[in-house]
């Protein structure tokens, strides 16, 4: 990833992916504690739940204000630890 020391120290960043670990895409960043996953279920405008996705180093209140911030879009927020691929059954 070039350049990617550079991203902002105070900002925060985020990822929809489900197939990279959110702990590998912060492994790049200066601050790998301001790095989550926020996985939004397709059709997004129609599935209520949102997967919030913690690396190893993500900062706990980092996950709060995510869980709030899906809240806030009336989503239902779900804690997710680190996962290397996403998985459904139904």
């Amino acid at each position: 990833m070039p350049n990617s020391k550079k991203i902002n120290e105070e900002g925060y960043n985020g990822t929809n992916t489900s197939s990279i670990p959110v702990t590998q895409i912060a492994a790049a960043l200066q601050n790998p504690s301001q790095c989550i996953g926020l996985h939004f279920f397709n059709p997004a405008h129609l599935m209520k739940l949102v997967e919030v996705i913690s690396g190893s180093q993500t900062n706990p209140e980092l996950i709060l204000l995510m869980k709030d911030f899906a809240k806030a879009l009336g989503k239902t927020p779900v804690e997710v630890k680190i996962l290397p691929v996403l998985s459904l059954t139904g």
